[in-house]
């Protein structure tokens, strides 16, 4: 795999159509990541466009080590810095959570799930920056935590055993909530 992708990256170097392989494959995670940062549809588009434009720029430059994803969300990472900077806002929320999608029959629980996940909002807001990114990486993005790891430069172990301890964290906090 890693050596289908590394052929991928030197066609796409010099054959700019060789590249739409690379944006189908990241758009849609690239999105959802920015979209959960900046939480505005437009704006979402934009940086992921101007992500990809970056990338596609810069891509005969990027040595391939292994971990494609860490390079392309570090350009993410930093369209996203500029924006806040541009509009001097540090809103971070996350509206999808989570590893399980729950089929809910009952307006109850439905209005039940969405105070959770408001609760849940908060809490996460209230994180370091660093663990509201991780969380962003791992459920957002959809990223492995290897990925996470080079996009960070953390080890991988250190990047499980940290979102490890925000969920656990998290799951208490929820728990004392609910009881």
């Amino acid at each position: 795999m890693k050596q289908i992708e590394a052929d991928l990256i030197e066609k796409a170097k010099t054959s700019p159509e060789s590249f739409k392989a690379i944006y189908q494959q990241w758009a849609t995670p690239m999105y959802r990541y920015i979209f959960a940062r900046v939480r505005n549809p437009q704006d979402s588009e934009d940086i992921t466009s101007q992500v990809f434009l970056t990338a596609l720029q810069v891509l005969p430059r990027y040595k391939h080590k292994g971990v494609f994803s860490a390079w392309l969300f570090g350009i993410a990472r930093n369209k996203i810095k500029e924006y806040f900077r541009k509009i001097h806002r540090n809103d971070i929320s996350i509206e999808l959570l989570g590893e399980k999608t729950v089929l809910q029959n009952n307006l109850n629980q439905e209005e039940a799930a969405r105070d959770d996940i408001e609760i849940l909002n908060q809490h996460i807001q209230s994180l370091p920056e660093v663990d509201q990114e991780l969380i962003l990486l791992r459920y957002v993005a959809g990223l492995k935590f290897t990925e996470i790891g080079a996009v960070m430069k953390k080890s991988t172990g250190s990047v499980k055993k940290r979102l490890y301890r925000i969920k656990y964290k998290l799951e208490e906090i929820m728990e004392n909530q609910n009881e």
